[in-house]
């Protein structure tokens, strides 16, 4: 978005690419979560030139056609919206391109990504029974 933005000429994107963390935080596992997230959204504050992130809670399917929340009610889905700069934005792209890359070794029987405490192999238990 921000290179689509910054080709029509309302954004001014760094010339030179942001260093980068050479090894990104650790991860606090396990972690209990707020909500599931159901869907994401992405949009571009011009007056404000910030990149807006929301995350809506995952929503029942009966709860789908209703209106979206306009605020964080008590009463409606869990949302969680994120404002980053421009730099901000770029950092936590680029972060996210690197965690993703990095993921978790897959097990060679089961395909299933490996967990470093262990890992239960649902077909290698199949095969040897």
């Amino acid at each position: 978005m921000l290179k689509d933005l910054s080709e029509g000429g309302s954004v001014q994107l760094p010339s030179a690419p942001l260093p980068l963390p050479r090894k990104l935080p650790a991860l606090a596992e396990p972690f209990t979560a707020e909500f599931r997230v159901g869907t994401i959204a992405l949009a571009w504050d011009p007056l404000l030139t910030r990149l807006i992130l929301e995350f809506r809670d995952d929503m029942s399917v009966e709860d789908a056609a209703a209106p979206p929340p306009i605020n964080d009610a008590p009463d409606g889905p869990d949302v969680l919206r994120v404002s980053l700069s421009i730099a901000a934005a770029l950092e936590f792209a680029e972060n996210s391109l690197q965690l993703a890359a990095a993921g978790r070794p897959i097990c060679p029987n089961c395909g299933v990504p490996l967990d470093p405490r262990g890992h239960r192999c649902a077909r290698k238990a199949a095969l040897l029974n």
